[in-house]
């Protein structure tokens, strides 16, 4: 638009609808990111991820690699969202994500206790300590075990 000199994206971005279009990445890295980049891969078990019907966290693995690739040498801090104590997550599985996310050089630095919503299968899962397939699941319930890790 005229008189437009920048857009930035400073809200955080689905990772994996943005591998859809390498263009947009391409973009991204090199003219929309205001110094940092958010974005919310939220766990890193495949099977929370799946009660959460999130996708993979390879495809958070694979966004980070693409955008840093196509940066250019730019360093591009990322800050991932997470949430602990979801239903079958444990405080150790939260710990392993943090470890993950370390390990690709995104910082874990905003991350929030699950709470149940009304009306939301994730509310139901976690009354019921049971998935809607009849799975049993762990739910933490205790104020220490639902902070997240450190």
């Amino acid at each position: 638009e005229k008189g437009v000199k920048h857009v930035f994206i400073s809200s955080g971005i689905r990772h994996d609808v943005a591998l859809r279009d390498p263009e947009f990445i391409e973009k991204l890295a090199r003219k929309h990111i205001p110094g940092r980049l958010k974005a919310a891969p939220e766990h890193r078990d495949p099977r929370i991820l799946k009660l959460m019907r999130k996708p993979r966290f390879e495809l958070f693995e694979e966004f980070v690699k693409k955008l840093r690739s196509i940066s250019g040498g730019r360093s591009v801090p990322i800050h991932a969202y997470t949430i602990s104590a979801f239903p079958g997550s444990r405080p150790e599985d939260m710990r392993q994500t943090d470890i993950a996310l370390s390990k690709l050089g995104v910082l874990s630095e905003q991350s929030q206790a699950f709470t149940p919503t009304p009306s939301t299968m994730a509310t139901a899962v976690w009354h019921a300590k049971r998935t809607l397939s009849g799975e049993d699941v762990f739910v933490e319930k205790t104020d220490k075990g639902r902070r997240p890790p450190k």
